[in-house]
């Protein structure tokens, strides 16, 4: 299926924020046309309030390949579910991202680098970013237990 990079990134956010939610208490999501920076604002609890908007095209696509299914409630209302064509497709993404190791390499430094992870924990960010660099310098087996001390959860103690 013919998608662009940023479609299936929705996608991939969809599926996963799907999946964060216990089955019991899974939900549509819900769009939101507010007046402010362009796109749409998304609603779902496994999505985060301040999460960035969504180019409202990539939904629109989303929809005509069979991935979502839209609709509107009484009051206008616009939601939005995953088919299972949706979850095929996202299964068919991750797949072709590489090994099963470089595709959990993938998914932890696309967690790690995404806005949420920053905004909420930005002095474990700061010190991964650090650690990263170091790592890829010329001589880092010499910053080895440097690198180390970065990446290691903080103690009770610290």
């Amino acid at each position: 299926m013919l998608l662009e990079k940023e479609q299936e990134q929705l996608l991939i956010k969809l599926v996963e924020a799907h999946r964060n939610v216990p089955s019991g208490q899974r939900q549509e999501f819900f769009v939101g046309h507010t007046v402010g920076p362009p796109g749409v604002e998304l609603f779902h609890p496994a999505i985060p309030k301040k999460a960035p908007r969504v180019f409202e095209g990539d939904l629109k696509i989303l929809a005509s390949k069979g991935l979502i299914s839209v609709s509107y409630g009484s009051l206008g209302i616009e939601s939005f579910f995953i088919n299972p064509e949706g979850f095929q497709t996202y299964n068919h993404i991750k797949k072709k991202a590489g090994q099963p190791l470089e595709r959990v390499q993938h998914a932890i430094k696309d967690y790690i680098n995404g806005n949420h992870f920053r905004s909420r924990y930005p002095a474990a960010y700061s010190k991964w970013e650090q650690a990263e660099k170091l790592l890829w310098e010329v001589d880092s087996k010499a910053t080895l237990t440097t690198i180390g001390h970065l990446t290691r959860p903080k103690s009770s103690e610290d």
